[in-house]
């Protein structure tokens, strides 16, 4: 059982603060797009985001905490009965001669079974697995039932599309539908454009019938990452349903979209950041959607993340922020302006609120050039989510 307080590397007892400052902490360092994509590090940040899903949740946690408790009574347990046994089995040796010598218990250290024995034991043992494998019952197949072969590589099962034998089929050469037009996996995988090719297939919606999910990276030190997931339609293809470039993490139905890629560059370089100077550390470059009707809907507005959006904003307007020096560049305020404007937007779903917390609290004399770079970022993710067959037609994967 994994031990959530562990990853996060924080008491038992934390409060709630200090376990979102130790998340906030940790997935900024882990972050696969500031460490090159490198596998170690996006595994670890997967056990991050897996850990804060679940100790950030009243619910959750209490559930997780009771689980935790009676797995540890199990595993003491288990450890003090392997202790008695190793303390009998000692004493067994001080006590029998013949235990020391040979490591047997006396009535087994000069006692041999005969070759005959052996040999009908053996037999019949075989005749029996034939027997119990030849006339054994098998489920009948039901009516409607779709026939799964095992994926290579996967502990999950896949439609045997376009195969009448029964004969499982390599996912990797599975034909794809790709905006109408057939694609092997194969192709994509192997691709020489594409890096860490890599592949998945999870139950997203619940209904027993899995999702693909291919991930690749295009190179370059901070871009770019790029997922595709597919659903199966109703011939039993696997039909591209959306793509994302960014880094995209799938928790059950719940898609995160990290958009730190697009906006790392803004205004300052890529790792220039204030965020660590700001009191609330529980605002993060990602937008919360969920996977229904094979499409992305927003989450509901989290009432406390608007708070500490506010509380940030209000902290950045009071602190100022430094004028651009002659690249165009400063330490990083505007950028996380930005970053909080686009989480904001994407929590409430409503642009007259959007742009009234901007007028709000950016006052500074290039307001108009970045609310309309602020636009412009909202307008592009709003394509991705609310019409992603467009979004991805002006993209080169």
């Amino acid at each position: 059982m994994r031990d959530y307080y562990y990853i996060l590397g924080v008491d038992e007892n934390a409060s709630p603060d200090q376990i979102k400052s130790a998340f906030r902490k940790l997935s900024m360092k882990f972050h696969p797009d500031k460490n090159n994509g490198e596998k170690f590090y996006e595994n670890r940040f997967k056990a991050i985001l897996e850990a804060w899903d679940v100790l950030s949740d009243p619910a959750r946690k209490a559930g997780y905490d009771r689980q935790l408790k009676r797995f540890r009574t199990a595993a003491e347990s288990i450890a003090y009965k392997d202790a008695l046994i190793r303390r009998y089995e000692a004493e067994l040796r001080q006590r029998s001669p013949s235990v020391r010598q040979t490591g047997q218990p006396s009535y087994l250290a000069n006692s041999r079974m005969p070759v005959r024995m052996i040999i009908i034991t053996a037999g019949i043992m075989i005749l029996f697995f034939v027997s119990l494998y030849l006339f054994a019952p098998r489920d009948p197949e039901l009516p409607g039932k779709k026939r799964y072969a095992l994926v290579p590589d996967t502990e999950d099962a896949l439609p045997a599309a376009a195969v009448k034998t029964g004969m499982p089929v390599p996912l990797q050469d599975m034909r794809l539908l790709w905006d109408g037009k057939p694609v092997s996996l194969r192709e994509i995988l192997e691709s020489p454009r594409h890096y860490r090719s890599n592949y998945s297939t999870t139950d997203i919606n619940g209904d027993d019938i899995p999702e693909l999910l291919v991930t690749y990276h295009t190179g370059g030190a901070h871009c770019c990452n790029v997922d595709h997931l597919f659903v199966l339609n109703e011939a039993d293809r696997f039909e591209l349903a959306f793509s994302y470039i960014g880094g995209l993490y799938v928790l059950g139905n719940k898609l995160t979209l990290y958009f730190y890629q697009d906006i790392g560059e803004y205004h300052s370089c890529y790792s220039c950041t204030v965020s660590g100077k700001l009191p609330r550390q529980d605002v993060n470059a990602e937008i919360n959607t969920f996977f229904e009707g094979g499409k992305p809907v927003l989450a509901e507005t989290d009432t406390q993340l608007n708070a500490s959006i506010v509380v940030n904003l209000a902290y950045l307007s009071g602190r100022g922020i430094p004028p651009l020096d002659a690249r165009g560049r400063d330490d990083g305020s505007r950028k996380e302006i930005m970053l909080h404007m686009i989480a904001y937007h994407f929590n409430n779903h409503d642009a007259v609120k959007t742009k009234a917390l901007f007028d709000q609290y950016y006052r500074w004399d290039d307001h108009a050039a970045r609310w309309k770079d602020l636009q412009t970022m909202i307008s592009r993710y709003e394509e991705i989510i609310f019409s992603n067959a467009a979004y991805r037609k002006k993209q080169i994967f």
